[in-house]
């Protein structure tokens, strides 16, 4: 009887670890997975009607980063 109790305990104790190895891999790690930065501008583009060629126009855009990862912003081009 010593015998069988041990065993079944073996296993309870090995059905909790992959119980909780199963829990972690389905609620936490996807999380750090997908966890990214995502760029968000509150405008897209800018219109300055007609410009005469060789003269500056300007603009602003405000960017914000709404993930959960910091955002590097390598370079810009003008379009």
């Amino acid at each position: 009887m010593g015998y069988n109790y041990r065993m079944l305990k073996q296993r309870r104790s090995f059905s909790v670890l992959i119980m909780s190895i199963a829990f972690f891999l389905l609620f936490f790690l996807p999380g750090v997975l997908l966890a990214q930065p995502r760029i968000v501008f509150k405008k897209e583009a800018i219109n300055f009607g007609k410009a005469v060629s060789g003269t500056e126009v300007q603009g602003t855009f405000l960017v914000m980063n709404k993930g959960d990862q910091p955002l590097e912003i390598k370079g810009l081009r003008p379009g």
